[in-house]
């Protein structure tokens, strides 16, 4: 005989339970989405962290001869000072 957890549960009456008008499925729901991208997330960095050791194999020529070149100045933008006005006001009559 084996136990079956589920055998008691009215599935139907499932929407009726609900937490500050949420139903309680969409909590499972989020639950088991938000650990789906979390694994999937995990797996795709250590997967980009092996692709990036065998890609500065690949790039380091490249790298070498890019350091060889001069990098253009970059300048740096901002705020035109304010000019400076006459603050004396001439009186009309």
């Amino acid at each position: 005989m084996s136990y079956n957890p589920v055998k008691n549960v009215d599935f139907n009456s499932l929407p009726n339970y609900a937490i500050a008008n949420v139903p309680i499925l969409t909590y499972a729901l989020l639950g088991i989405t938000t650990l789906t991208l979390g694994y999937i997330t995990i797996k795709d960095k250590e997967d980009e962290k092996d692709d990036t050791s065998l890609m500065q194999s690949v790039v380091s020529p490249t790298t070498a001869i890019a350091s060889a070149v001069p990098s253009p100045s970059v300048e740096k933008g901002g705020r035109k000072p304010k000019s400076k006005k006459s603050k004396t006001r001439s009186k009309k009559n």
